[in-house]
């Protein structure tokens, strides 16, 4: 059953740039589907010129896979309207809110950074115009003209697995197809010694399949002796100043000192080329 409440009334998105979009909020539909899930969809109206701006920045999830159509055929000198659905996993935020009718009203009276005006909480599903009726037509009746992207569909609901394959397979593959010989500690651990120039050190390779993190720390073969620890404290805040990437730790109990680069690989996956960058 869908609930719809049609209204006329400003709605301001902010992007993750904190760059404003001003819309009208003119349509809120909210579905409860067979398997009780619930669904919120929006209808707000932009100008052309906010809707290339929708188009050139991705917007709300609008990444060039999910755009069906090579020519949108939309004209200039008319309103777009754009289809949103909030992403599944926020709809739960909106428990307290049980009509279409009260939600518009709650999201009226948000003010960006909110992030339910953030423009990565929801899909964009359809892009309209509004086309003059042919003589004849009853006119209360509209229109309309545009496309549709794949948020549209049903099944798109779920993005595609951005991790298809395990990040300890693709330590693993680096490490066998450099040749270096390692050993597991436990099923998200590895330990291998590395020999340089200046003397061999300990790496140690942890993986969060998780939370998608990726961390490798590199072991000073020696503990630093009791009373070198506070200069040597001195000297690793100093060069940790300087560091973009990865940092210097030191156990000022037992004077364990290692260097920490991680990756924390987000909605990418973590392919051989990152792994082998740091």
């Amino acid at each position: 059953m869908k609930d719809k409440f049609n209204t006329q009334a400003n709605l301001t998105f902010h992007s993750d740039r904190s760059e404003l979009l001003a819309t009208s909020l003119t349509l809120v539909a909210l579905e409860e589907r067979e398997d009780k899930s619930l669904v919120c969809e929006l209808e707000v109206s932009v100008d052309y010129a906010s809707y290339q701006k929708v188009r050139q920045d991705a917007l709300f999830n609008l990444l060039a896979d999910q755009i069906l159509v090579a020519s949108d055929g939309l004209l200039e000198e008319r309103d777009v309207i754009m289809g949103l659905r909030l992403k599944p996993h926020l709809v739960k935020d909106l428990n307290d809110l049980t009509s279409a009718e009260a939600i518009a009203h709650h999201l009226t009276q948000l003010t960006p950074p909110h992030f339910l005006l953030s423009t990565e909480s929801w899909l964009a599903t359809e892009f309209m115009q509004v086309e003059p009726l042919p003589p004849g037509i009853d006119a209360s009746s509209q229109l309309r003209m545009g496309y549709q992207t794949l948020w549209a569909k049903p099944e798109r609901l779920q993005p595609p697995n951005p991790f298809p394959i395990p990040m300890k397979a693709v330590v693993l593959d680096v490490l066998q197809s450099d040749e270096l010989e390692y050993e597991e500690v436990n099923d998200n651990v590895l330990r291998l010694k590395f020999q340089g120039q200046n003397g061999t050190w300990v790496c140690v390779i942890g993986v969060d399949e998780e939370n998608h993190h990726c961390v490798v720390y590199s072991t000073f073969p020696t503990p630093i002796p009791l009373n070198w620890r506070s200069a040597c404290a001195t000297l690793l805040a100093k060069q940790n100043y300087e560091l973009t990437l990865g940092n210097f730790e030191m156990d000022l109990e037992d004077g364990d000192l290692r260097f920490r680069t991680a990756l924390s690989v987000g909605a990418i996956a973590l392919l051989l080329a990152y792994f082998k960058s740091f």
